[in-house]
């Protein structure tokens, strides 16, 4: 499956709370979606990623449709509304205590995080963008990127932690600061799992450890009952 969307071309920064900046668009916006999954669909009316999405029992990954969205006044609810009538669907976020990753500074004496700005000094990376600044200057040394005056939560937005390591990451670090950083994604294998190459890059690069626990987490709750999937 795939999409395709449309917007106008008048595009801009939102900051963050962690620091960050989200490119968007301050206009109108149009989409069409073709062969992609119910859950997409979901995640995309109310606005949420798939960590912090919770389905039911039972439900269809092998049904695709397509839909065109046209929401003239910003808002998801005819989408939701459309979810509702054909579907039986409805979601709630709810705080919820769930398994998750917590991230905490295990190793001090590793030089991993620098003061911000400091790389961007040290390697001249002059005139950066705020969207370069925010998400990584794309310059490779030694095949790593640079991160310039990032906070924690925008390092675990930037490095993508999440989706990597398949639960939320609840930031414990007690880092209030602001950093620059280098980060090689590490690779992985099928004996090798994705989350265990992250922890182990995050520990050796940064100095940060991940560690399982349960915590309260704000989750998107699906109800209703899923439709069939398609008959073969």
């Amino acid at each position: 499956g795939f999409k395709l969307s449309a917007v106008d071309s008048g595009n801009f920064l939102i900051p963050q709370p962690d620091g960050s900046f989200i490119a968007t668009n301050d206009h109108d916006w149009s989409a069409i979606a073709l062969g992609v999954t119910l859950d997409d669909i979901v995640r995309t009316a109310y606005g949420a990623d798939r960590i912090h999405t919770v389905f039911p029992a039972g439900w269809p990954t092998n049904k695709l449709y397509d839909y065109v969205s046209n929401l003239p006044e910003r808002t998801a609810r005819p989408l939701q509304e459309l979810l509702r009538q054909q579907f039986g669907l409805a979601a709630q976020w709810q705080t919820v205590e769930t398994n998750v990753l917590v991230l905490k500074y295990a190793n001090p004496a590793n030089p991993g995080l620098h003061p911000a700005e400091s790389l961007m000094h040290s390697l001249n990376l002059t005139n950066l963008s705020l969207l370069q600044r925010s998400t990584g200057a794309e310059r490779a040394v030694a095949g790593r990127t640079v991160y310039i005056d990032q906070t924690i939560p925008g390092l675990i937005h930037q490095l993508g932690l999440e989706n990597h390591c398949g639960l939320p990451i609840i930031d414990e670090t007690r880092l209030t600061n602001r950093f620059d950083f280098f980060f090689k994604n590490p690779a992985w294998y099928d004996r090798y799992p994705e989350q265990t190459a992250y922890k182990d890059a995050l520990f050796n690069q940064l100095g940060l450890e991940l560690l399982p626990a349960t915590r309260p987490v704000r989750m998107l709750i699906v109800t209703g009952t899923p439709p069939l999937p398609p008959q073969p």
